[in-house]
């Protein structure tokens, strides 16, 4: 798994891979090519349905990381007493395995 992971990134890299372009893309999942473009340049959010077509486009299951997140997450609170409520934040120099993504 990627530490601090960013999914953009991830689907830039792994276009690259395939060796296919950001329009190639965005017209494989139906949306255009420049809000594509500027989403993954600027690493912002993307929703989980493009997301699931972009997955499928490159037969790269992207959800994957997401989830081994959310089980390093389960196991790292089990730990810990269930009463109490669950903090997003990272501390500065703390190992924590959520990695700041919810800072």
């Amino acid at each position: 798994m990627h530490d601090n992971f960013n999914i953009c990134d991830l689907i830039v890299e792994k276009l690259k891979e395939k060796e296919q372009s950001v329009a190639w893309i965005s017209r494989q999942v139906g949306c255009d090519g420049s809000d594509l473009r500027k989403m993954l340049k600027n690493n912002f959010h993307i929703h989980s349905e493009l997301l699931l077509r972009i997955s499928i486009a490159l037969k790269e299951d992207f959800f994957v990381y997401y989830s081994e997140m959310v089980r390093a997450n389960i196991s790292h609170f089990a730990k810990h007493d269930d009463s109490k409520e669950v903090n997003f934040t990272r501390k500065t120099g703390e190992n924590h395995p959520i990695k700041g993504v919810f800072a």
